[in-house]
């Protein structure tokens, strides 16, 4: 749908900074073919759209997503804190503050700006996973639970991270019942399923980047330990 808005007006920036997310979600759930060529189509589209109004507040915040999964952290910062310039009212760059400072190890700014996201719009799904996840890195594993779970529609990987919390709190019952969902969506979405584990963590590493190898790790550890390890 946002390609035929995009035939209709091909400087339509919404349309572009949408479809950008879209290639970023299908790269982020892995049901795409080539993920490196979704982060390219991203980067493209992102691009167009803030070339054509450089004052969009979502776009911006996307493209500062788009830089944390092309790891460049600096850069995903000047485009995160101009989100929140543009309009403090949106969830969304507070969002990606929070998740740049979790990215690179600021555990307390990443929960205040989690906070600060929640405050303007609990129910923001974007809001929520971002904040959700940050919860999960700081082990407030129910809090995690309950803001993931505030989001309308979950993508199959949110149970994944759901599943890590429940493990998290020794409720292995409703961790391998939120990783079941996890992996049939997985079954019938993915392009190529994962078999081994070093193929979840390279899955996961890029999914959530991180600035240092021990963060990766203490998160696949969560995941994997906590959650993957009981189907696999």
């Amino acid at each position: 749908m946002l390609e035929k808005c995009l035939a209709l007006d091909p400087d339509f920036a919404p349309a572009h900074g949408l479809l950008g997310m879209a290639h970023l979600l299908q790269r982020y759930e892995n049901i795409s073919e080539d993920r490196d060529r979704s982060l390219e189509s991203a980067r493209l589209h992102l691009e167009r759209s803030l070339e054509v109004d450089p004052h969009d507040a979502a776009t911006r915040a996307f493209m500062a997503e788009f830089l944390l999964c092309a790891k460049d952290f600096d850069l995903a910062l000047v485009h995160a804190r101009k989100s929140v310039e543009l309009n403090p009212a949106q969830a969304d760059g507070y969002s990606m503050l929070a998740w740049h400072a979790g990215a690179t190890g600021q555990h307390e700014r990443a929960l205040e700006y989690a906070r600060q996201s929640m405050q303007i719009d609990q129910f923001h799904p974007y809001a929520g996973w971002n904040a959700g996840e940050i919860y999960r890195m700081t082990g407030d594993y129910q809090r995690a639970i309950d803001t993931f779970r505030s989001m309308a529609h979950l993508s199959p990987s949110v149970h994944a991270q759901i599943a890590a919390c429940f493990a998290g709190l020794d409720r292995l019952d409703e961790a391998r019942q939120e990783m079941r969902k996890y992996l049939d969506s997985a079954r019938v979405q993915m392009y190529r399923v994962p078999s081994a584990r070093d193929d979840w963590y390279r899955l996961w590493e890029e999914t959530v980047p991180y600035r240092h190898q021990e963060d990766t790790d203490r998160l696949f550890e969560h995941f994997f330990e906590f959650g993957l390890r009981l189907y696999i």
